[in-house]
């Protein structure tokens, strides 16, 4: 696992053994036809968890010792693993031609990389809607577009802690949080061959 000795991207340290982890899980995947309707839907769910107690080193951490030390425990989640993603969705056939689709896909929240503790707790869940459409001019070409994200939802995928008075221009910020954000609403329209 890697140890975080500090540095504003959370990046400087060394690699260490630490014991056992364990990921505990189940996938279900479905999908189907329904007259003009393609259907899909896919759930996973993930319990990634240490099996040994250990201290990590986690310079950025406010919960950390005076040696920068947080005790990880047995059973503590492994930071940056959702325990539940859910994708689901379908495309419908208007004509042999002209088709429209979407997607709804989800995320539970995870813990933050130097966060092994699980102390801070995690990021929020998130969902975003993609909708798409295409239509086939002939057998070798078609024109689609897509949005993505379309309800422009602000969600975080992943996270770490790091040192923001580090960081040029921030020098009076104080959240330790640097976190990844999911990108904004966009559209694509382009031809495929």
């Amino acid at each position: 696992i890697f140890q975080n000795t500090g540095g504003v991207s959370g990046n400087e340290g060394f690699f260490d053994n630490i014991g056992d982890t364990e990921r505990l899980g189940m996938e279900l995947g479905l999908n189907g036809d329904l007259q003009k309707l393609k259907w899909f839907l896919n759930y996973s769910y993930v319990r990634a968890t240490f099996q040994d107690a250990f201290e990590s080193s986690s310079a950025n951490n406010p919960n950390a010792d005076a040696n920068d030390l947080i005790q990880v425990q047995d059973g503590d989640f492994i930071p940056g693993i959702p325990d539940h993603t859910l994708k689901f969705g379908g495309t419908y056939a208007f004509t042999d031609k002209f088709s429209v689709g979407g997607d709804l896909l989800y995320h539970s929240g995870v813990f933050l990389r130097g966060d092994e503790s699980n102390q801070l707790g995690r990021l929020d869940d998130y969902a975003t809607v993609n909708i798409r459409g295409d239509y086939k001019i002939n057998k070798t070409f078609s024109v689609f577009a897509r949005v993505n994200n379309l309800f422009d939802q602000d969600y975080e995928s992943f996270g770490l802690l790091g040192e923001p008075d580090e960081v040029p221009g921030f020098g009076g910020f104080t959240d330790n949080r640097f976190v990844g954000v999911g990108a904004p609403i966009s559209g694509f329209v382009g031809i495929s061959a």
